[in-house]
């Protein structure tokens, strides 16, 4: 397959902002697995059986996971349309979470964390990489600002969301 550039000179400010608030909306999402399994460590350990230093590869593989498709992701972008790619990578890492919920073994919960890393790793690639062909170089700045705002914002409500989770369970 070959890439399908991102026609920007066609986009209406409208497409580009639901465009911007759709990968933003995924980012978010990948952004918030990355550290919420922090505060799950402690039921995983127990229901897993394992000790710490062995639930910690959890998030250590992770974030090993995503900083090899750092690399790799431009390969990706260059070959597949930058549509089917963000597709594919939230569809795969939504499979990823629900492979991760469903678990039977630690081993398997593993394998679902670096399936996630993978498409979380294509997704915070891509996001980027659309923001530069979208906007011109003085509508940027406020684009990657609030890319940034929201990598910001996911770390810091995740506690919350966990503590929703625990208190309805």
């Amino acid at each position: 397959m070959k890439s399908e550039s991102l026609n920007v000179n066609n986009l209406t400010t409208k497409q580009k902002q639901t465009i911007l608030i759709t990968i933003m909306m995924g980012s978010f999402l990948t952004t918030l697995t990355q550290t919420v399994l922090t505060s799950a460590l402690p039921s995983i350990m127990s229901d897993f059986n394992v000790t710490a230093n062995t639930a910690q590869w959890l998030t250590t593989i992770y974030m090993l996971v995503l900083g090899i498709m750092i690399p790799a992701t431009p390969y990706l972008i260059n070959r597949f349309s930058t549509r089917k790619l963000f597709i594919t990578s939230m569809t795969c890492f939504f499979a990823g979470c629900i492979l991760s919920i469903l678990a039977p073994n630690f081993g398997v919960m593993v394998l679902s964390r670096v399936h996630q890393a993978i498409c979380s790793g294509i997704n915070m690639q891509l996001v980027q990489i659309l923001m530069m062909r979208m906007y011109p170089l003085e509508e940027r700045g406020s684009a990657m600002g609030m890319y940034g705002f929201i990598l910001g914002v996911a770390p810091r409500i995740q506690n919350n969301i966990f503590q929703l989770n625990v208190s309805i369970t």
